[in-house]
């Protein structure tokens, strides 16, 4: 009885079970040179992110993002506002394809759904 609840189990979840999920390990370390240039250059956009909110740390926030006592809010009020206007505008475009049925905006309507968020 417990073996078939486990198989059920495993099917439900993965359906190859732990071979699919070693097959598709292997199958994304057999990428293009271009996949693993665009992996290297996103790791190190990564690092440099941590190592720029670190060394904000170190150095004091205030210092860091142009704040003072007089303008609280220093850069972080402008990426507020970029993201705002960003989300913005991708309802604009998921709007003006599903509501008015514009066709030309149609095969990017629906990506502006995950984005947005």
């Amino acid at each position: 009885m417990a073996e078939d609840i486990t198989k059920t189990a495993d099917v439900a979840v993965m359906p190859g079970g732990w071979a699919g999920v070693r097959g598709g390990v292997l199958q994304a370390l057999q990428g293009s040179k271009g996949y693993y240039a665009a992996l290297i250059i996103s790791g190190l956009l990564l690092l440099a992110a941590v190592a720029a909110g670190l060394h904000a740390k170190y150095i004091g926030t205030m210092y860091a993002y142009g704040a003072s006592r007089e303008v609280p809010w220093g850069i972080l009020i402008s990426t507020y506002v970029f993201f705002v206007v960003t989300s913005t505008g991708l309802c604009l475009v998921s709007a003006i394809g599903h509501v008015f049925g514009v066709k030309d905006f149609m095969p990017i309507a629906k990506r502006p759904y995950f984005c947005r968020l």
